[in-house]
């Protein structure tokens, strides 16, 4: 009988929890129903207190806020550079690196996404891509749309499989660096800044 009850607190206890984050993350994206997210980029919080973020997703959070839209959506652009995890079991002020192609030029889509994001590499593996090998060597399976929302390009991979997972991009004006805010569940975020190649 005492395991019986002791199982049954544990289990209230972890529903309890589970309330709390839905709460929390609720109120962190500023979101009611955080499964129907809209298609405009939502409001990023972004502090070193409530959200542990950073110095570095801080500062990209700042670009991303005051950059505009991705220029020339009319040419191919592979960008590639550091991105920062704001997740449980990452270091948020941890390097990591992405890479990003938006191909104007798809047979599948007026914009297509691919993109790769690896972890715990000692240097930026993705700086010899080239559009001819992205193409080439991104698979099928990894090509999704992004459509051009005007003040940003929004790729909704979450859509095709019933959850959040989302990219949100920006170019700064002044360096031409995509800027790039993920959303990969209700509890991970991704920050980055690439540089064209």
């Amino acid at each position: 009988m005492q395991y019986l009850f002791l199982a049954l607190v544990l289990t209230l206890t972890s529903l309890n929890l589970k309330a709390q984050e839905v709460n929390a993350v609720e109120n962190i994206y500023g979101m009611h129903e955080y499964f129907d997210l809209m298609d405009e980029v939502p409001d990023i919080v972004c502090d070193d207190v409530m959200n542990n973020c950073s110095r570095e997703m801080r500062e990209i959070t700042h670009k991303f806020q005051m950059a505009g839209n991705v220029s020339n959506l009319k040419d191919p652009g592979l960008y590639t550079g550091d991105c920062y995890h704001l997740a449980r079991y990452h270091n948020p002020a941890r390097l990591q690196y992405g890479v990003v192609f938006l191909d104007t030029h798809s047979e599948h889509f007026p914009i297509e996404f691919m993109g790769r994001f690896a972890f715990h590499y000692p240097e930026n593996p993705y700086t010899d891509f080239t559009i001819e090998y992205a193409r080439q060597e991104m698979p099928s399976t990894s090509r999704y749309k992004a459509e051009d929302k005007g003040d940003h390009v929004l790729v909704d991979i979450g859509a095709r499989y019933d959850t959040i997972f989302r990219y949100y991009f920006r170019q700064d004006e002044q360096t031409g660096n995509l800027l790039v805010y993920g959303l990969w569940s209700v509890d991970h975020r991704l920050y980055c800044e690439m540089r064209k190649l």
